[in-house]
């Protein structure tokens, strides 16, 4: 199972050692494949929920992660050296490293709710936030009540 990515990859030169530059340049765009795959994957929310972690388990040893690469074009200039990469990755490891760290796809799914809540007491019409826009009620104890439970349960 291969995922194959365009990406680019810059590294700064440093007391001239372009060699150096262009490694970083590389590992920059194995990290950009990765982090690509892995937004794909897990999505935006996916990501953000589990960032630390991903971070710490999988971008940080991406090398690994590559099934191997081409060198599409690549230029320097004095102060940078720059590559355009084809990166195959290697989603076989990914997804077994996914497993390893026990990240569950239903973490990163998150469902939006509306609730639409009315209050109706003995000898009263109904009150409702939805119905009529210019007369705005407070809310009621049962909003107040539900608005508590679900933050307390996140």
């Amino acid at each position: 199972m291969i995922d194959e990515r365009i990406v680019t990859g810059t590294g700064i030169i440093v007391n001239e050692n372009v060699a150096l530059a262009r490694n970083k340049a590389i590992s920059q765009a194995f990290l950009k494949a990765i982090e690509g795959f892995l937004i794909q994957r897990l999505g935006s929310q996916g990501m953000a929920n589990n960032f630390q972690l991903l971070d710490e388990e999988i971008l940080s040893t991406t090398k690994e992660d590559i099934q191997d690469y081409q060198i599409i074009s690549e230029f320097s200039t004095d102060r940078y050296v720059k590559v355009l990469m084809k990166v195959r990755v290697n989603k076989a490891i990914l997804e077994k490293k996914l497993e390893k760290i026990q990240f569950s796809e239903i973490d990163t799914i998150q469902i939006s709710v509306l609730f639409l809540v009315s209050e109706k007491k003995e000898g009263s019409s109904a009150i409702y936030w939805w119905g009529d826009p210019a007369n705005q009620a407070s809310l009621t104890q049962t909003e107040l009540f539900l608005s508590q439970a679900f933050e307390n349960t996140g």
